[in-house]
């Protein structure tokens, strides 16, 4: 793949168009975040942040329970109890034997309706092997600031640019965890809740 081009808001368009309405304004200029000629190719990994409660869906009604229905709360998979919120994904690489990672761009955002929004950028990463280490990212769109059209939804988007602390790791084969993504619970409306947080990874490999 020569000279992947990845920018600062594409995933996060495509994550807003996930959780809100969408709307033809260009809130923020696309530009290059990375651009370089790589012999590879990309992969993506990353989960949800909010899952159903323990209720069943609504299945006497004969209809499906769409997201609006669902009392949304947090996943937290890890036991930690320096962690509110977490879940986790692999990174599987197609030739595991002969690559190099160039890049890696960690996306997450949620649906906040009320409260706090000061460290919406501010989250707890695990690489394969390692411990959970702080991460500041930036916010991208925050629609309480900048809201989109009349829609009452208030999602927000961050990025950070993880690539040293994926290069820094043994073997960045695995499973990576993402904690700490701040959301809504429960219930919005006809609109539902949804969070979550999206890997980017972009590596070399000369086959």
């Amino acid at each position: 793949m020569k000279k992947p081009i990845f920018s600062k808001v594409g995933l996060t368009i495509f994550m807003l168009f996930l959780i809100t309405s969408s709307y033809s304004q260009n809130f923020k200029p696309f530009s290059p975040r990375f651009d370089s000629d790589v012999k590879g190719s990309m992969v993506m990994l990353g989960n949800n942040i909010l899952s159903k409660d323990n209720n069943p869906y609504n299945i006497d009604s004969g209809a499906l329970s769409f997201n609006e229905n669902i009392d949304m709360k947090y996943i937290d998979i890890d036991g930690d109890p320096a962690t509110f919120s977490s879940s986790s994904a692999d990174l599987i690489m197609p030739n595991p034997q002969c690559f190099k990672i160039v890049y890696a761009g960690l996306y997450w955002g949620a649906l906040l309706q009320t409260g706090s929004r000061s460290d919406i950028n501010k989250i707890k990463v695990k690489i394969p092997g390692g411990s959970y280490q702080d991460v500041t990212g930036a916010v991208l769109y925050d629609a309480a600031v900048a809201p989109i059209g009349s829609n009452s939804d208030k999602p927000y988007a961050c990025y950070a640019d993880i690539t040293a602390l994926v290069q820094a790791a043994a073997n960045p084969i695995g499973t990576y965890t993402v904690a700490n993504i701040t959301s809504s619970l429960g219930f919005n409306g006809t609109t539902g809740l949804a969070a979550g947080w999206n890997l980017v990874v972009i590596y070399e490999d000369p086959t």
